[in-house]
Parts: C-alpha cells; structure tokens; sequence
C-alpha cells in the first residue's frame, strides 16, 4: 500500500488526452492537464493551466510518458495506486465499470466499431498506462453504462431487426459519467435515497 496514494485519471480523446491526479484520501486535485494536438506536429502538454510545452513524441504513448514524468518530478509517480480511464463506448457488453484485464480489453476492442474516433485512443491509453505503470489496477469507466438500464421500447430504432442484431445499431446513451455524477448530486443535496428517482 502507498504511503500517500493517489490516483490518475485519464480520458484519451481523438486527438488529446486530459488527466487529473487525485489525493486518494479526499479526491482533491494535486494536478492535472491536457496534451493536445496528439498524432500531430503541434502536439502539447499543459499542466495546472501553464504554458504549454511541445511534446517531444507525438503518440498517444509519447503523451503519457510526458504526463508520467510531471508525476515523477512531483515525486507521485511511485504514490499512483489506481488509474481511471474514461471510454467512450462499452456497447450493449458493459453495464458498469470493470477492472481492466485482458478479456475487458479485447471486449473493448470488439465494441470500438461504434465509437472508433474514442474507443482505438481510449484503447492505446490504456496499453500505455500499462507499460508505464506496470502492476497498477487500472479501472475502465464506460460513457455507455449509465444507459444500459432503458427499456428496448426505449433504444431501439423503427429500423430492420438485423441492423440491431447484427451490427448492434441501437441507442446507448451517451456523458453518462456527468448524468451519473449530476443524478447522485441531486439525491445527496435532497436527501433522497439512491432508489429514488
């Protein structure tokens, strides 16, 4: 166990990465950015809102060894006991967040099809974060998952059955971490149980 764990949350995007680091203890943000322009030659990095320095690699993996090394400088590196990554889209597979493990991975990877532009990033995110931070549990947090609980009536389109069946075209929902966030927000500020909605 660290001493003083923290925790690294990351959203690869198309052509970014933003990044926060958490204090474990009370979720109070110790730092976080943004690396823009990835896979370009005016890729970036920006931590805390200061100026932005060029990214020496371009990558996605180029990206999060810039963050890697903010955090080592800042002496975190070793203190990071759990990574976050937002994805996209989990498909009809994943109603809640899963533990990142090879089948989650390659599951990932089968659903990218749907969100290809988030999903293939959010993937070379999570393959980079594993070589850097070799052993850390690394958590997959699914845009999708909030939604998985409407009704067919609901997600389903007047199109042909095969279209659903056989290409999984269908309504998932989409920010469903902010419709997450701003749903218990509003149970804890009216005293209302979970279940009551």
């Amino acid at each position: 166990m660290n001493e003083f764990p923290v925790v690294l949350v990351i959203n690869c995007g198309s052509s970014s990465i933003k990044f926060s680091v958490l204090d474990a203890s009370d979720c109070e943000v110790l730092m976080s950015g943004i690396a823009d322009g990835i896979n370009s030659e005016n890729a970036f990095l920006s931590v805390n809102g200061g100026e932005p320095a060029p990214l020496a690699h371009h990558s996605y993996e180029g990206a999060l060894k810039a963050i890697a090394f903010e955090l080592e400088k800042r002496n975190l590196n070793d203190s990071v006991a759990l990574i976050g990554h937002r994805i996209a889209h989990g498909g009809s597979i994943f109603t809640e967040s899963a533990i990142i493990t090879d089948e989650v991975i390659d599951n990932i990877r089968r659903v990218s099809p749907l969100a290809p532009l988030h999903n293939y990033a959010n993937l070379s995110g999570i393959e980079s974060a594993q070589q850097l931070f070799p052993g850390v549990t690394q958590v997959a947090v699914f845009d999708t998952s909030f939604h998985q609980t409407m009704a067919p009536e609901a997600y389903l389109y007047g199109l042909p059955w095969k279209y659903y069946e056989e290409l999984g075209v269908r309504r998932y929902g989409f920010h469903g971490t902010s419709h997450r966030y701003v749903s218990q927000r509003a149970h804890s500020l009216l005293n209302l149980a979970e279940d009551d909605s």
